[in-house]
């Protein structure tokens, strides 16, 4: 296989396509005023009860002003509001609106179904292994990304 680099690249982007493309017809269908990288921030709110801008800049690897600027535009469509933290005044703590907590569930079933049918005739020994390729892989780029730069 001389241009394995060529094909690894191409199915990453077309996995990562597609996943953005049915998160998106989701969105439209159901009129969902938000991008699939808000689905990724409603997530993080959701599974993490301590979540906070902080968290989700490192979740999402968007700096502070990007996910300032994302976390202003999910308030202003009311799907998540800020709590102090009890335990440090400097933080706050991200909640989901009862909205904004519809919105999560309806576009966690859309992913769901797009998983599903990612996974439909790969098996559980394959999906293990491809994680664990894709794991190395990340870890890799992200050596990569870390070095000082000359």
């Amino acid at each position: 296989m001389p241009n394995n680099e060529s094909d690894l690249q191409l199915t990453l982007i077309n996995i990562i396509y597609g996943l953005k493309t049915t998160m998106k017809e989701t969105m439209s269908l159901k009129e969902i005023p938000l991008s699939p990288l808000c689905f990724m921030i409603l997530k993080g709110i959701h599974e993490n009860e301590k979540c906070t801008a902080h968290a989700l800049s490192e979740m999402t690897h968007k700096d502070k002003g990007q996910m300032a600027r994302l976390i202003k535009e999910l308030m202003l469509h009311k799907v998540i509001y800020k709590e102090a933290n009890p335990l440090d005044k400097r933080s706050q703590y991200l909640r989901l609106t009862e909205e904004g907590l519809q919105y999560y569930l309806e576009l966690k079933a859309a992913d769901n179904i797009a998983i599903n049918q990612i996974l439909s005739d790969i098996s559980d020994k394959e999906l293990e292994r491809f994680l664990k390729l894709g794991e190395k892989m990340v870890n890799n780029i992200a050596t990569l990304n870390t070095k000082p730069k000359a």
